[in-house]
């Protein structure tokens, strides 16, 4: 028959059944925690379905995780898009420190957004920016890259379009002052030309060049010029206003 255990024995059991009690609880807690962050990250990512895409890649560059919106991005399945990122790089020169900006994270270093080309799958190009983390161990080994790509295709075609109308812009400035400086007058019949080297009437230049317009009559002096062409016999019946002074302009 076995021996009853003693009280000091009884309580210590009963300290230790409480201990793992409380660590069963926290555990437990621990557990709940973790599961509702990785759910919140899960449907962050999930939400970030249109222009980004989160992924890490182990030290030879293969894809250990991508986003599901690597579809929505670049037109690939998860499947798809799992090899060696350089197989989906165009030759685009902007790719040419790519491999610089990955090594220099590998090595644990920590590197600001950079730009790169990718090639979608219906063979367009997309510009994406990239920003990548290195995720270390205790002894400060990389262990694999992290990192969020968006693309920036649209801004990058906005901005190309802006710095477009700006140099036009600029052009037809300089352009615009070069006429203002010296404008070529025809010698014989007055006519002007313009930027696209066509002959215009100087009213009609003036008039697409600027808000004026004309009114049209004679200044004195070709106005005297005109009454002494006139016979005299047709001077006497012209009508006195015609006579006495050249018509307003």
């Amino acid at each position: 028959m076995s021996e009853k255990p003693t009280y000091e024995e009884l309580e210590q059991a009963l300290k230790q059944y409480e201990s793992d009690a409380r660590n069963a609880v926290r555990l437990r807690k621990v557990e709940e925690s973790l599961r509702y962050s990785e759910a919140k990250y899960r449907r962050l990512v999930e939400s970030l379905d249109r222009d980004y895409v989160i992924y890490s890649h182990d030290p030879q560059g293969l894809f250990t995780y991508l986003s599901p919106s690597i579809f929505n991005v670049l037109g690939y399945t998860q499947e798809e898009f799992a090899g060696h990122y350089a197989e989906y790089m165009t030759d685009s020169p902007i790719n040419a420190r790519v491999e610089e900006y990955t090594l220099a994270a590998l090595r644990g270093e920590k590197q600001l957004p950079y730009e790169a080309e990718f090639l979608h799958k219906n063979g367009t190009c997309r510009r994406l920016s990239v920003t990548e983390v290195p995720i270390v161990d205790d002894q400060g080994n990389v262990l694999e890259i992290e990192g969020i790509v968006h693309d920036i295709t649209e801004q990058k075609k906005a901005e190309e379009e802006r710095e477009e109308l700006i140099d036009r812009l600029h052009q037809a400035l300089c352009k615009s002052k070069a006429q203002g400086t010296l404008l070529p007058m025809c010698a014989a019949c007055k006519k002007v030309k313009d930027g696209n080297d066509r002959w215009q009437h100087i009213e009609v230049y003036v008039m697409e060049h600027t808000d004026l317009g004309f009114t049209h009559g004679y200044c004195p002096e070709c106005y005297e010029t005109l009454m002494e062409s006139v016979p005299p016999r047709n001077k006497e019946g012209a009508p006195d206003a015609l006579r006495s002074s050249p018509p307003s302009l």
